[in-house]
């Protein structure tokens, strides 16, 4: 176990001691919260984490569709038939909603979370239609990508760790080699972005960025210092006990909902399965500084 492993797990510990907190942003922190339960394979945890998703606000979300889809594809066999019904429910009236976010012409974390959703759905529905239009929104996101070489919301603090969580998702779902690649490639040319501009130790990127919020402005912890924990663990140079885990830190922070919510995010988020390309890694790890 890696430094950043065990540091994870102990903070995941803690976590699991608390009882689950109302859902602050509404559905999606509701299945965050009984992702993150059912990762434990604790039948307490996962009695915790289906009475999350019983008393769930459910209704279209455009941010819930990826970790329904994770939760079914890990867990759904396992899951009492009343909660599996309600996560299947979501997907087949979601769609419709994941449809629409991909007429608008965005390239932005909305239409790669809206893609995620819509391949889940055509795997776990067998509605091979979602599929073939999430096929296409990543085809889309590509070809936008080669004519302006960045997605929009580029390096934002909260929207940059959706869209690489959600590639990396597309990335671990059977749903075929060409979405797979696709997202692959997609998910590199973030994270080439990404690093191009983060020095170890500040947990966020250096630099302008687009669409941030006041606590992100002020340089704290965030959903895309979670995906950097989770693509160079000990690497990036601090950890969750340092931050999000640590009394002092937290005094000093101006918390993005509430400590709790941001300790969730930070434990869900830094839990995917992220790659980059290994020279881009290698170009981080022998740069030379300072940078000018």
């Amino acid at each position: 176990m890696t430094a950043f492993e065990r540091d994870r797990a102990a903070c995941l510990a803690l976590y699991l001691r608390e009882p689950p907190t109302p859902p602050l942003e509404g559905l999606r922190d509701a299945l965050y919260q009984a992702w993150l339960r059912l990762s434990a394979e604790d039948p307490d945890q996962t009695a915790a984490a289906c009475g999350l998703l019983r008393e769930a606000p459910w209704g279209f979300c455009p941010y819930s569709g990826v970790p329904a889809v994770q939760i079914l594809t890990a867990w759904g066999d396992r899951l009492p038939p009343d909660v599996r019904g309600l996560l299947l429910s979501f997907l087949r009236e979601g769609r419709s909603g994941w449809l629409a976010e991909l007429e608008k012409g965005a390239c932005n974390s909305f239409r790669l979370l809206a893609a995620a959703s819509l391949l889940g759905c055509g795997l776990l529905l067998e509605d091979r239609e979602a599929a073939g239009r999430g096929e296409e929104a990543l085809a889309w996101t590509e070809a936008h990508l080669e004519g302006y070489d960045l997605p929009a919301a580029f390096l934002s603090p909260f929207y940059t760790g959706l869209q690489l969580s959600a590639l990396a998702v597309i990335r671990t779902l059977p749903v075929g080699d060409g979405a797979r690649d696709r997202a692959a490639r997609l998910e590199a040319l973030l994270w080439r972005g990404v690093l191009g501009r983060f020095q170890p130790g500040l947990p966020l990127p250096s630099g302008p960025y687009a669409r941030g919020y006041t606590t992100e402005l002020a340089g704290h912890f965030q959903i895309l210092s979670a995906c950097l924990l989770g693509l160079l663990g000990e690497e990036a140079g601090f950890s969750l006990q340092g931050t999000l885990w640590n009394d002092d830190y937290v005094r000093r922070i101006l918390p993005h909902g509430t400590v709790e919510n941001m300790r969730c995010y930070a434990l869900y988020f830094s839990a995917m399965h992220y790659q980059c390309r290994e020279e881009d890694l290698a170009a981080w790890r022998g740069r030379a500084y300072p940078l000018r």
